[in-house]
């Protein structure tokens, strides 16, 4: 296995932890405070790393650098924003699919703007890899539902939300083939923990802070740092296209996660998906 494919891997099943331990504080918290929390305790986690690496380490941050970077991190806060905009209209099993279609606009869209060469089995292996996503997210009973609301809103903004996510999976090749994953990192928890108060600040609602440190919320905190620095490292090491292909495993992780703590259902149906998801990144390897 690939250095790269193997921090994919972990990447992915440390996503799955994380994702897992966010679905029972849904109930405790609205999307938008939830991802201003998980900003506010990774950037705890991630502060004596950046700050090391700022005194210790030259930086070598031009204005483009600084540009993409801040790129990176308002369209981080768009694709969420937006993901969670269209879950308060529309169900997730038509939401969470067409989020996913960001490979997609990776493959395509990375030869041009990072100047990589064009490779048709990245674009085969993302087109694999999110039929196998869209199976394993849609609802078991309409496998097209998501795309007979294509032209809604909630369809819109879930696409629009995979966009800002390409955008940034571009932004994260680019910055960290230049600067510290790590680094960057640090700076993109930063971003978005200004960016969620902001938004938080206008809509009135209240900002928590002391609250913050329950087990719960600081184990959160922790694996989202976790997965987002090993998940830029990947980006580090490989092109765009084959990382975000890949890092479509966390979904088939949750899936199997899900089945080995409920109960499998639609055994047939996610064989299906998983196995899409597999020929997907076979053809990005």
């Amino acid at each position: 296995m690939e250095f790269w494919l193997l921090v994919v891997v972990l990447a992915a099943f440390v996503e799955t932890t994380y994702s897992s331990l966010q679905k029972h504080l849904t109930v405790e918290f609205d999307g938008l405070e939830l991802s201003y929390i998980t900003s506010v305790l990774g950037l705890a986690f991630l502060v004596p790393v950046g700050l090391w690496i700022l005194f210790t380490t030259e930086i070598p941050i031009t204005p483009m650098v600084a540009a993409v970077i801040l790129l990176s991190g308002t369209v981080n806060i768009a694709a969420i924003y937006a993901f969670l905009t269209a879950l308060k209209i529309e169900d997730l099993s038509v939401v969470a699919p067409l989020v996913q279609l960001s490979p997609i606009f990776v493959a395509f869209s990375e030869p041009v703007f990072l100047a990589t060469p064009f490779n048709v089995f990245f674009i085969i292996g993302a087109f694999l890899a999110v039929g196998g996503s869209f199976i394993l997210l849609a609802d078991e009973r309409a496998w097209l539902r998501p795309l007979a609301h294509v032209s809604t809103r909630a369809a819109i903004l879930a696409i629009s939300a995979a966009a800002f996510f390409s955008v940034a999976s571009l932004s994260n090749r680019y910055v960290t083939t230049r600067i510290s994953p790590m680094f960057y990192t640090f700076l993109i928890y930063f971003l978005m923990t200004a960016g969620f108060a902001i938004i938080l600040a206008v809509r009135r609602k209240r900002i928590r802070t002391v609250s913050l440190v329950k087990p719960k919320l600081v184990s959160l905190g922790g694996l989202t740092a976790l997965r987002t620095s090993l998940t830029y490292f990947a980006f580090s090491l490989a092109a765009a296209s084959r990382v975000t292909v890949s890092l479509q495993l966390s979904i088939l992780f949750s899936v199997i996660a899900g089945g080995l703590l409920f109960g499998e259902r639609q055994i047939l149906r996610k064989l299906l998906g998983g196995l899409l998801i597999i020929l997907g990144i076979v053809f990005v390897v």
